[in-house]
This record gives structure tokens, C-alpha cells and sequence, in this order.
């Protein structure tokens, strides 16, 4: 039987269930995470590309995040195609 794997990633926030190897950096490495990390780290990814400062982005809740995100979606912009 094959050994659970463990999200690494942290981002203040509780892990999903669901963790998977996701690859990273061009297809460079695989890490294990789970998908409510992926989901956040990629809202970072998309307020990022479109002008928002990371560091600020970072000081803010998941939540802010998220409805920023749909904020941009609704207006429009292009958010997809962030790599992780």
C-alpha cells in the first residue's frame, strides 16, 4: 500500500484531503499539495499578473483573495494562464 502523501505547502490556511504530486517550475518538480493550497496559490498568481503587489497580496485573507479574483473575472480581464 502506498505511503499518504502530505501537503508542504503553507499558506496559513487548512490542507484538503486531496494531495497530489503538481508540478512545478515548467514541469521542473513535482511537490506535494493539496488543491485548496493550488487554489490559493493560484489567485496570488492571477492578482499578481494583473498589477497587485505581492507583498500586499500575501498580508491579505483567502477570502479577500478569492473575491478579487472574481472581481476580475467579472470585469473581464484574462486570468488564465498563470503557471504555478
Amino acid at each position: 500500500m502506498s505511503k499518504k502523501l502530505k501537503c508542504v505547502w503553507n499558506m496559513g490556511t487548512d490542507c484538503s484531503d486531496d494531495v497530489e504530486e503538481v508540478p512545478f517550475f515548467s514541469n521542473q518538480i513535482k511537490v506535494p499539495v493539496c488543491s485548496n493550497h493550488v487554489e490559493q496559490h493560484q489567485f496570488v498568481m492571477i492578482l499578481h499578473k494583473n498589477g497587485y503587489d505581492v507583498e500586499e497580496i500575501l498580508q491579505q485573507t483567502p477570502e479577500y483573495r478569492k473575491g478579487e479574483v472574481l472581481v476580475l473575472k467579472l470585469s473581464g480581464l484574462d486570468d488564465s494562464d498563470v503557471e504555478l
